[in-house]
């Protein structure tokens, strides 16, 4: 892709190229980038596919089939979001909402909005995470000593006061058209008011699958489905123990760095999701005492939310 942009600049007018990276880097480059369905997430079209009557996704006849574990990924989540059934049937919800005309995760928040009776403050929620980033730089900072664990929250907060025509530490052509999304979404499930809500209890419907534990007091994590995450320097969540990934830049190593997210408190997910808790048991050996050990924790979609108790394992637990 870069040759072909030198070459299409060079065709233009002469000039320089300036690579930004060094020789090294580019060695280690692959030869070409991989096709979009192998790298970018099949929820919706997996949903159309489902609405259609499709339910066999591994063996409909793609014109260039994505990998199965991909697949797989976008089925679990569309199944944990309400919109396919465990037989990936669609469902009432799915068929909700692949009549939305806005992205999966935003659909299912506004039509969590619409039964909460918040609608106003959902759609606020959708442009926020539709567009791109209103803080400058630094902005974050400011909001270091409020312990908000959220950087939806501080967002939410500025953008109530950039309606005040406070703009400091704003981009303003970007809060602009975030507040202009806003308003369109508004116009479109024709919200006029709404209740005050926590945020947090809208996020948890639609990014079930970005829950993530934090390792420790590290800023590393681990995601339902096994990801590892990261989060960067600039994000607020800096003590949660659970929050969500409400965004993430994928790298060649092993995690994904995450900028931008939401602290969970335990609490609410153990009262929101009791049903889905489960209680996991796993057989381990220790070598070095030569005893097997069972371990017990509970679960929330494959995520531990404690850390295991070790008894000594019985014949019977054998």
């Amino acid at each position: 892709s870069a040759i072909q942009r030198a070459g299409r600049a060079a065709r233009q007018f002469p000039g320089q190229c300036f690579r930004m990276w060094n020789k090294t880097d580019e060695l280690a480059f692959p030869k070409s980038e991989s096709a979009e369905i192998t790298r970018v997430d099949l929820s919706e079209s997996l949903l159309y596919l489902a609405a259609q009557g499709v339910s066999d996704f591994n063996s409909f006849s793609w014109f260039e089939k994505p990998p199965q574990h991909h697949i797989k990924i976008a089925t679990d989540n569309l199944i944990l979001m309400g919109a396919l059934s465990a037989e990936n049937k669609i469902t009432e919800l799915g068929l909700e909402l692949h009549k939305f005309p806005l992205p999966l995760r935003s659909a299912r928040l506004l039509i969590e909005g619409q039964k909460m009776k918040a609608g106003s403050e959902a759609c606020d929620i959708a442009a926020i995470l539709q567009e791109r980033d209103f803080f400058l730089k630094d902005t974050f900072q400011q909001y270091l000593g409020d312990n908000l664990e959220s950087d939806l929250e501080a967002r939410l907060i500025a953008l109530q006061e950039a309606r005040k025509n406070n703009l400091r530490g704003l981009s303003v052509s970007t809060t602009k058209t975030v507040l202009q999304a806003s308003e369109q979404i508004r116009s479109l499930l024709k919200v006029h008011s709404s209740l005050e809500v926590d945020s947090r209890k809208l996020l948890l419907m639609s990014f079930k699958d970005r829950l993530c534990r934090r390792r420790g007091k590290s800023d590393k994590a681990l995601m339902v489905g096994g990801r590892g995450v990261r989060l960067q320097p600039e994000s607020l969540v800096k003590t949660s123990e659970f929050f969500l990934a409400l965004n993430g830049v994928e790298t060649q190593g092993a995690e994904t760095q995450v900028n931008f997210a939401c602290g969970i408190p335990k609490e609410m997910l153990l009262s929101f999701f009791a049903d889905e808790i489960k209680k996991t048991r796993r057989l381990s050996f220790n070598v070095e005492k030569g005893h097997f050990y069972l371990e017990e924790y509970k679960t929330l979609w494959g995520l531990p939310l404690e850390e295991p108790s070790m008894l000594p394992a019985t014949a019977n637990d054998i």
